[in-house]
């Protein structure tokens, strides 16, 4: 059934402001072959200025997947992670060490992890992120007085 090229589940879908849970409602009807993952934090939007040492991050996946390790993560810019934390088999917590100024982007690539839970079909493995980017304006430096 489709209402002017837009399939019911996209319409249920986009009543959802928050785009983790439109990626969960578009998961559960079915409209994804393989797991989805998203970026987010509440220390920092995409693409804005963040002034802090330590920035908080989650990684919300589509379904349960396997294992997510934090060297899957791509970071790059003057960030490392500092911790990385598996909340429940679709939720991992991580927090970022910013050392410098600079852009800083996060990247969860495609086929770090397999579904799991589901007996239909193995090794599915997961689609990349899009890029969460965002400045750093923290400085290393002391002024001098």
């Amino acid at each position: 059934m489709s209402s002017d090229g837009l399939r019911p589940m996209d319409v249920v879908a986009f009543g959802q402001r928050n785009p983790t849970n439109r990626m969960k409602c578009l998961h559960s009807l079915g409209a994804f072959r393989e797991p989805h993952v998203i970026i987010w934090s509440k220390d920092v939007f995409v693409n804005r200025e963040f002034r802090g040492e330590l920035c908080r991050f989650q990684i919300h996946f589509s379904e349960a997947v396997g294992d997510l390790i934090s060297e899957d993560i791509e970071v790059t810019g003057p960030a490392k992670i500092e911790k990385f934390t598996a909340l429940q088999k679709d939720l991992y917590a991580m927090i970022l060490r910013i050392h410098g100024a600079g852009v800083i982007t996060l990247r969860v690539p495609p086929n770090v992890t397999v579904r799991s839970n589901r007996s239909t079909a193995t090794n599915v493995h997961n689609t990349a992120s899009k890029v969460f980017q965002f400045i750093a304006r923290r400085t290393t430096s002391q002024q001098i007085i």
